[in-house]
């Protein structure tokens, strides 16, 4: 076993400061390369003698505190070890110490542990080392997996911890929640995004691969792969093109989608759910030889800022926001690192524990029979798996460990939390509902930039525009910007004269808390009805019940065209009781006791969810009126 360190082009060292009667027993070292030091002054010489060795050491604690500060910063440094020669030393000052010093590994109390953790680290180093080789291979032509400029490593992650959940709600999640939980809604409404008429196939992916000329401008090569796939898409795969030698496709699609920058991500929207088909058909056939557990493992490059944060974070949930390629051989994925960016990056070797999966849902795939690269074991999950982030070590310097695991604990853990987020939500997740999600979290702002960016795509489809006219009436609103939400209620009025649209029998369940319960505005519709009903609730709230009560008699007009409604529907029950609540203010009581109970009257026919808002409004009128 000595030959694993003698296959290391460089000359690597392990230098042990452990008093005598501490053995350790390093059978895949050769003797030569194994050196032990009783003195830590003449240890600490010998390593300024050798500035081009590569250092593993191992330090006592009761060193560790004056030793490490000295020996940190050395380039023949890679890896330091901690031994605790003292159970009962300061675990506090242990803590401390691990994070000041980045090329700690770990502090051990268990020599078997450190005997593992040092030849991990050699097998590593080994692969790393070997991949040098295999670069030089390449064909000029031939782009390694990750370029110099690739971002997108610093924002891969979104965590939420899944025992934190009950204790949330949308307007509570801090901004890295918020990003995971929208980041699943979006998965889940890409898929049922609505198409764009075209009379070309291929004009679907046109805007994205303008994307793609733009950051590729100066790379000839690249551009003639971009023509290429612009007249023979439908030649190959999603996945052959998503894993072709030239990354085009796979780095722009990486980058928007960890950016989340919806509107570039909206641009690769027909690709995305090209590639996700493909991948879900895939899986079903890896449930059949998936019983058991297996290890896969996947390389990237990181900033420390980013490690460090992913520390804090350790038995959370993690959220891979791209489509992953992993291989079952981690010195295959260690081949797939470019040189460029090993110096001035962390790079991280993900170890991902997938658990024997038979639920028939799993998020991955074998590619190999349909990859670019046909490359052995080589595995793809869908953007967007959600796995435990089990732990995270340096193995040598700047090369880390993070092990991941995904088993059926995981997939159910995820599953609850986003019904929990879906339920207070109160919506179905569709790409027209999905803005109103940063409304619920508070980020306006956000939340309209994305409804400008539909409206731009969905410029020909009058049903969307009026369905997002409603949805940025009701988020003005909110902003007490009247005036603005008025302009838009307008424009939606000049479609709806245009056109009749049908109307849903689905209710809003939200009502709003005061001595009456007006029922408050639906956000998913798109028939006129709606809109007409929407606007007068921004009017009842502004204070103007003559409009309002207008708005909710012209609700009930367009909801008696639709033949398809029944006489006694939701809808029905809802503008009864509204009209009854600006009766009510109006201080026109006995109107309001009417409407109330003509709401109630239909709530009780259909088993209405709300039949208790609609009681509570009649006590309450009986009450004032009777005071």
């Amino acid at each position: 076993m000595a030959e694993s360190v003698d296959r290391v082009k460089r000359k690597l060292e392990i230098l042990s400061l452990l008093p005598n009667e501490i053995t350790l027993s390093l059978d895949f070292v050769s003797k030569n390369r194994f050196k032990t030091f009783q003195d830590p002054l003449v240890c600490i010489t010998y390593l300024t003698e050798v500035p081009d060795k590569e250092i593993f050491i191992i330090i006592p604690n009761i060193f560790a505190e004056n030793v490490v500060p000295i020996i940190h910063n050395l380039t023949q440094i890679k890896l330091i070890c901690i031994y605790k020669t003292n159970i009962l030393t300061d675990n506090k000052k242990d803590k401390e110490l691990t994070e000041k010093y980045v090329k700690i590994s770990g502090i051990f109390n268990d020599k078997q542990q450190l005997i593992n953790t040092l030849l991990a680290s050699l097998k590593i180093l080994s692969a790393y080392e070997l991949s040098y080789t295999a670069l030089e291979s390449l064909s000029n032509t031939a782009s390694p997996l990750h370029c110099d400029n690739e971002e997108w490593c610093t924002t891969l992650f979104s965590s939420l911890r899944i025992d934190d959940s009950k204790n949330l709600s949308l307007k509570t999640l801090n901004k890295e929640q918020s990003r995971f939980i929208w980041f699943q809604f979006l998965v889940d409404s890409l898929r049922r995004a609505p198409s764009q008429t075209t009379d070309n196939e291929i004009n679907n992916y046109r805007k994205m691969t303008e994307i793609c000329r733009l950051q590729f401008k100066d790379n000839n090569q690249e551009l003639k792969a971009i023509d290429e796939f612009e007249k023979t898409y439908t030649s190959h795969p999603p996945i052959w093109w998503y894993t072709h030698k030239m990354h085009f496709l796979r780095f722009s699609l990486n980058r928007a989608l960890c950016s989340h920058d919806i509107g570039t991500i909206f641009q690769f929207r027909y690709f995305i759910v090209d590639l996700y088909n493909q991948l879900l058909e895939l899986s079903s056939s890896t449930s059949v030889s998936l019983t058991t557990s297996q290890t896969v493992y996947q390389v990237q490059t990181m900033s420390y800022n980013e490690l460090a944060r992913l520390k804090l974070n350790t038995n959370a949930l993690i959220s891979m926001n791209t489509f992953i390629s992993t291989f079952t051989s981690y010195k295959v994925a260690l081949s797939h690192i470019s040189e460029d960016v090993k110096f001035n990056k962390e790079t991280i070797l993900f170890e991902i524990e997938i658990g024997a999966i038979l639920s028939h849902r799993e998020p991955f795939a074998y590619i190999q029979d349909v990859s670019y690269l046909k490359q052995e074991d080589e595995m793809l999950f869908l953007m967007g798996t959600v796995f435990r982030l089990e732990s995270i070590e340096q193995l040598v310097n700047k090369i880390w460990r993070i092990r991941l695991k995904l088993t059926e604990n995981e997939l159910n853990e995820s599953q609850l939390l986003l019904v929990h987020y879906k339920r207070e939500f109160g919506e179905r997740v569709t790409i027209t509902t999905l803005g109103m999600f940063w409304t619920e979290a508070g980020r306006y702002t956000r939340a309209l930039d994305y409804y400008k960016i539909l409206l731009n795509e969905y410029s020909s489809s009058d049903s969307v525009k009026i369905a997002l006219y409603n949805n940025m009436v009701l988020i003005y609103e909110q902003q007490d910007k009247f005036t603005v939400a008025e302009d838009y209620y307008e424009k939606a009025l000049k479609l709806i004269a245009d056109r009749s649209l049908p109307s849903s029998p689905d209710p809003d369940k939200q009502p709003e808390k005061s001595d009456i319960i007006l029922i408050q505005p639906k956000r998913k519709k798109s028939s006129s009805s709606v809109t007409y009903y929407n606007f007068g609730c921004v009017m009842f709230k502004q204070g103007n019940y003559e409009e309002a009560f207008k708005n909710f008699q012209k609700a009930f007009d367009e909801l008696a065209k639709c033949p398809n409604t029944k006489c006694d529907t939701m809808e029905k029950a809802d503008i009864y009781n509204n009209i009854g609540c600006i009766h009510y203010r109006r201080l026109k009581y006995d109107e309001a006791l009417e409407n109330f109970r003509q709401a109630y009257k239909i709530a009780l026919k259909i088993s209405s969810p709300l039949t208790t808002e609609y009681l509570n409004n009649i006590l309450a009128t009986c009450r004032i009126r009777d005071e």
